[in-house]
């Protein structure tokens, strides 16, 4: 699975800004579907039909300029859903681990298994549970993962808070960022 696109990592301002650039050099009826906007279509004619109904004879008036309607400014940056915006809100905490444990924001939100991404992943579950009143479902959904990984990762995390020294210290560092902020 390919990674996973969130609202404030790099990733997504390098696809965003790859996408701007080829918009530049695309033909402008191609702009709005390479930068994921919804197509627009404006009438360039209205069309009036009225039916005598005693002779049932029609009329056909065209009228060549319609009025355009405005279209409204969209910002790519801005959450489209509540999931989004409340991961926005939380994502300074993915960062504090990350950086504690000298890992990518990137990667800690991949579909990894490895024991390098597992553990600081681990730490970010924790840090969720013990700094907000979240459940284990609005976590999942802010970190875009299933409730029960949730719990497993906490269960991690207990076990190796209490037995892996290393772990903790980095652990206590990114708790202390996020207190800090």
């Amino acid at each position: 699975m390919g990674p996973r696109i969130m609202n404030d990592c790099g990733l997504y301002l390098e696809l965003r800004e790859r996408a701007n650039r080829y918009a530049v050099l695309a033909p402008a009826s191609e702009r709005r579907r390479i930068l994921g906007k919804r197509p627009v279509f404006i009438a360039s004619k209205s069309h009036t039909i009225t039916v005598h109904i005693p002779t049932g004879t029609r009329t056909v008036e065209t009228t060549e300029d319609c009025p355009r309607p405005t279209p409204q400014p969209v910002n790519p940056f801005t959450p489209r859903t509540a999931a989004a915006r409340e991961r926005g809100k939380f994502m300074f905490m993915v960062e504090a681990v990350a950086k504690a444990f000298d890992v990518k924001f990137e990667d800690l939100m991949r579909d990894q298994r490895r024991l390098a991404v597992a553990y600081p992943r681990f730490a970010v579950y924790r840090l969720f549970k013990q700094t907000t009143k979240l459940s284990l479902s609005q976590i999942g959904r802010i970190v875009q993962r299933d409730h029960t990984s949730i719990m497993h990762g906490l269960r991690q995390a207990e076990k190796l808070y209490g037995t892996d020294p290393v772990w903790r210290d980095r652990y206590d560092d990114a708790h202390f960022a996020v207190v800090q902020k």
